[in-house]
């Protein structure tokens, strides 16, 4: 049951941690158009590891 939530957690947690970034930029005076910046450093984060996990997946299966 409780590994049946990991992916809702998962999520949950990137939202909160998009939400945070993004209220820093608006915070630190950026303003609104800078929000895409982290956005797109946390979406860039979570595919490198993605793709880390696969290759060392790949490498465990053979």
């Amino acid at each position: 049951m409780l590994g049946a939530a990991g992916g809702q957690i998962a999520f949950n947690l990137g939202s909160a941690i998009g939400a945070f970034c993004g209220g820093m930029m608006i915070a630190q005076g950026f303003g609104w158009n800078s929000v895409a910046l982290p956005a797109a450093a946390l979406s860039f984060l979570a595919m490198s590891a993605l793709l880390i996990y696969g290759c060392h997946q790949r490498r465990q299966a053979y």
